[in-house]
């Protein structure tokens, strides 16, 4: 039974399925640092894109990036969309 559990999480890793719980983990940290502020839009290549519509709040995260990459293995770089 073990070969077929390895097997599913090699093919997850494969197909990217575990961004979706890194994704969700930025969006937890990011709600409780910034409640209802911005977005973690996606994460790919470990490039994690966050929207805000505020300039302050983008600062911000530019400011924090080197603490979120920290928190988060899969982060590598952050890009900051802001949408008014």
């Amino acid at each position: 039974m073990d070969g077929i559990n390895d097997y599913l999480q090699r093919k997850a890793s494969q197909l990217g399925l575990e961004r979706g719980d890194t994704l969700s983990e930025v969006q937890c940290y990011l709600d409780k640092v910034f409640p209802g502020k911005c977005r973690a839009v996606s994460i790919n290549d470990g490039v994690l894109r966050v929207t805000t519509k505020s300039a302050s709040i983008a600062s911000e995260l530019r400011f924090m990036q080197v603490e979120i990459k920290g928190k988060f293995n899969k982060v590598k770089h952050l890009v900051i969309n802001i949408n008014y």
